[in-house]
């Protein structure tokens, strides 16, 4: 009776420090969550690790034709972001993100495969430690096996991490062993990008702690489950003696392992009787010490690496200076005048519809005119183009937003003599790097300074000034060919009168 009601103490106390511990790790959770603040498709880490693949592949093998990604990341609020949806536009727009989501798989299932051998390794460790038969288990050598070994490894890895240097570790090798067995270029640059981001950020060791950890883990766990069962199912004999160890040594040991079961209310085995006497307090004491210095050690140095690993994931940056980010910082300063004034929320809802709209391929009478819509939403584009219905002046109107439409017009200014062409911006936008290319693209397609047109059409009125000179500016930086650039404003939505301006300026 007393010894259910000790275990019945033992039991409660367990379960609430285990409460205790729960409550705090899901506590610290929610903390780092909230202080990451991110509300992206994307996680926080993969948006890193899939920035960090572009990089890796920008600075070793060329910058990538960037013109719509650019485009999609130009509401980027800073350079992080901006650096971010580009990477994940172009890793759709070449695979890598099916890469990077095989890598993911290859190291789960990797992971969880170390877990499966770690738990069998602990039921074999507990059947070794006590016969097939029931006859007398060593309590000396069970402690070692279960405690000894594993509060030595506990301290060999604190020191580890105490040194400054890096040094190298068994699954460190088995994982840059396993990327190297990748041969698909797309699945091998996502690993080489992962490598690299976990270098660059530190976190290196609290990754690999977090690993090791959860495997010493769930041996123990499967050791303790395993001596736990065959403890109730057979009937076992306790010996304490060994060859170099007195009983006064054994006691000291009892004594001291004794201090933290104490807490709970268990009574220390009768070491002078050899342990017989009472083989069921025996067998409760010891699975108690392995529960409470091998056990609970590996939880709360589990919980942490966690906690550390997910501080470092939480605080990952974007270092500017890296080869293939600086690169990158003049496109961003381009978009960072549309902080101050963005265009209007559905013109991006309208323009990324756009984009999947497919260009025309129906052959254009060489003897019209071309009167080319650069970056404008379908709404105000079908508004051009009706307008130009009412004008007398036969033209072609072709709008360009993605890359194919692009190269479409391009084909269509080849064909036939050289005719005026009419480039009308949408100078609601700031100026894009893939735009302006496309315009130098127009000069060197056989359009003469003659024949090209700008106009610069603007439906804001209260950011009109200021989105033309920057226009201006940018195309005088950008096109050497001199242009004839002309500024125009859309006055209470009045198309039509627009249309008109343009074409006398044009005619």
């Amino acid at each position: 009776m007393r010894t259910s009601r000790t275990l019945g103490k033992f039991l409660v106390n367990w379960i609430k420090l285990t409460i205790y511990i729960g409550l705090a790790y899901c506590w610290q959770t929610h903390q780092l969550k909230a202080g990451m603040g991110q509300a992206q498709s994307h996680s926080h880490f993969l948006s890193h690790w899939t920035s960090a693949v572009i990089r890796r592949i920008e600075a070793t093998q060329g910058p990538f034709a960037d013109a719509e990604a650019i485009r999609h990341a130009r509401t980027a609020s800073n350079f992080e972001h901006f650096v971010q949806r580009r990477a994940e536009q172009l890793a759709q727009q070449h695979q890598f993100d099916q890469g990077i989501r095989h890598v993911t798989m290859l190291l789960r299932v990797s992971y969880i495969a170390l877990l499966l051998f770690a738990g069998l390794s602990g039921v074999g460790l507990a059947i070794s430690l006590t016969p097939q038969q029931a006859g007398a288990v060593s309590v000396v050598e069970a402690i070692v096996m279960l405690i000894v070994v594993n509060g030595l490894f506990i301290v060999l890895w604190g020191i580890a991490n105490l040194v400054g240097n890096r040094a190298s570790s068994p699954l460190g090798w088995g994982f840059h062993h396993l990327l190297s067995k990748l041969r698909n270029p797309v699945h091998v640059n996502a690993a080489l990008g992962l490598s690299q981001l976990i270098q660059q950020q530190r976190l290196i060791r609290p990754g690999l702690g977090t690993i090791a950890h959860s495997m010493w883990l769930t041996l123990l766990s499967a050791a303790w489950m395993t001596l736990f069962v065959r403890f109730v199912v057979a009937d076992y004999q306790f010996s304490w003696p060994t060859t170099l160890l007195s009983e006064q040594h054994i006691q000291m040991l009892v004594a001291t392992l004794h201090t933290v079961p104490a807490w709970f209310g268990l009574s220390a085995p009768n070491i002078e009787q050899g342990g017989s006497f009472n083989p069921q307090q025996t067998a409760w004491w010891l699975l108690t010490c392995v529960l409470l210095y091998a056990v609970a050690p590996r939880i709360l140095c589990w919980l942490g690496c966690k906690l550390w690993l997910r501080q470092r994931v939480g605080t990952l940056t974007i270092n500017p200076t890296l080869p293939g980010y600086s690169e990158l910082l003049p496109a961003f300063e381009q978009r960072q005048v549309r902080v101050v004034d963005p265009a209007p929320a559905e013109l991006h809802m309208q323009a990324s519809s756009q984009r999947k709209s497919q260009p025309s391929t129906q052959a254009v009478n060489s003897t019209v005119a071309l009167v080319y819509y650069l970056d404008w939403p379908e709404d105000d584009y079908a508004n051009f183009r009706h307008a130009w219905q009412q004008q007398p002046t036969a033209v072609h109107c072709e709008l360009v937003n993605s890359g194919a439409q692009r190269q479409h017009a391009l084909n269509i200014l080849t064909q036939g003599p050289n005719r005026p062409l009419l480039v009308v911006v949408n100078a609601r936008l700031s100026p894009e790097r893939g735009s302006l290319r496309f315009i130098q693209s127009l000069t060197k397609q056989g359009a003469s300074s003659r024949q090209l047109h700008i106009a610069l059409v603007n439906a804001r009125p209260e950011t009109g000034s200021q989105r033309t000179e920057m226009w201006r500016e940018y195309l005088t930086q950008h096109v050497p060919t001199p242009l004839h650039i002309e500024s125009f404003q859309v006055v209470d939505n009045n198309w039509v009168a627009t249309v008109t301006e343009l074409n006398a300026h044009w005619s």
